[in-house]
C-alpha cells in the first residue's frame, strides 16, 4: 500500500446541476483538487484469484503482443486490434467483440491535453449515453444487432497496458467498481463538441477503494469495465495516474495504450 495525492472533483459540482468542463490543465486546476489516499496493491487479490470482473470491475491478464511498435496506427488496427477482440471472447466470455477505433497513446511528450497522463479520477463515458454508444458502434461494424438485440447484454471496457518498457513512474489507480456509489458519479465536459461528447467522474466518498499493480510490464494488461447493461454487475471502474512515492529518482516515465472494446453476450449467457 502507498498514500499519494490523487486528483478529484471538487465536491460542490455534485449539487451545481452543471457540468463542469476539464478541456486543459487550467479548467483541470479549478475543477479538480488533490487529496490525499491509500492505494492499494492489488497483486496479492490477483494472485489469489480474488479479483471479479462482475463484482470488483477489474482483473490483470497476461498476454505477449505481437506488435512491435505501437506509435505505427496501421500495425495496432492490423495486430492488436485483432488480438484484443480474442483476449476478450475468452477472458470475458464475449460472443461477439466491438472495437472502438479510437485508442491512446500516453507518454511524457503528448502532443494534446487528452493524451497526456491523466491527473483526475474519471470514468470514460457517461451511463446516460450507453444505449446511444452501443447502438453506434453496432452501426459502424455493420452489425445485425443494430437492428435488435432484445436480451442481449452489451458490456465496454477498457484495456491498458503499458509499451516499450516496465511502469516505474506515474501508474494507474483503478477504483473497485463495487465501492462506487452512482449517486457520487457527475457528469463533465472533457472535450468541446456537444452532448455526445459528455464523460463523468466521481466526488470523493471515504467507501472508495484504490488499486494499483506496481511495476507492471509490457506483457500485463489491466482490463476494466466502463459500462454495462446489465445492472446487477458491476458498472464503471473510475482511474487515474498518481505519482508513486515508492518511485526512484531516474525512475522513467510512463509509456501507455488504451483501447476501448465493447463485448456483446447472447441471451443467457452469464459469463463475466
Amino acid at each position: 500500500m502507498v498514500r499519494a495525492q490523487v486528483g478529484y472533483l471538487n465536491p460542490e459540482w455534485k449539487d451545481r446541476g452543471q457540468r463542469p468542463k476539464i478541456l486543459s490543465g487550467a479548467t483541470r486546476r479549478a475543477n479538480t483538487s488533490p487529496r490525499g489516499m491509500e492505494i492499494e496493491d492489488a497483486r496479492p487479490l490477483h494472485e489469489k484469484g480474488a479479483l471479479d470482473l462482475d463484482r470488483n470491475g477489474f482483473i490483470l491478464v497476461r498476454h505477449r503482443t505481437s506488435v512491435q511498435d505501437f506509435r505505427d496506427t496501421q500495425e495496432v488496427r492490423q495486430k492488436y486490434f485483432p488480438e484484443m477482440a480474442e483476449l476478450l471472447r475468452r477472458v470475458a466470455g464475449a460472443d461477439e467483440v466491438f472495437t472502438h477505433s479510437y485508442y491512446q497513446l500516453r507518454s511524457e511528450d503528448p502532443e494534446n491535453f487528452l493524451n497526456a497522463y491523466s491527473l483526475y479520477v474519471h470514468c470514460d463515458y457517461a451511463d446516460r449515453l450507453s444505449d446511444h454508444l452501443t447502438r453506434g458502434l453496432l452501426r459502424e461494424h455493420d452489425s445485425p444487432l443494430a437492428n435488435g438485440a432484445e436480451g442481449w447484454r452489451f458490456a465496454w471496457y477498457n484495456l491498458w497496458r503499458p509499451i516499450e518498457r516496465e511502469v516505474q513512474k506515474r501508474p494507474l489507480t483503478i477504483m473497485d467498481a463495487s465501492t462506487l456509489d452512482p449517486a457520487d458519479v457527475v457528469e463533465y465536459y472533457p472535450a468541446e463538441g456537444g452532448e455526445d461528447m459528455v464523460a463523468s467522474l466521481p466526488v470523493y466518498n471515504e467507501k472508495q477503494r484504490l488499486y494499483y499493480f506496481p511495476r507492471m510490464q509490457t506483457d500485463e494488461l489491466l482490463l476494466f469495465k466502463q459500462l454495462d447493461s446489465d445492472p446487477g454487475r458491476s458498472q464503471v471502474c473510475p482511474h487515474t495516474s498518481f505519482d508513486d512515492p515508492d518511485a526512484t529518482a531516474d525512475a522513467l516515465e510512463r509509456r501507455s495504450i488504451e483501447l476501448r472494446m465493447m463485448c456483446a453476450f447472447a441471451p443467457g449467457r452469464r459469463a463475466g
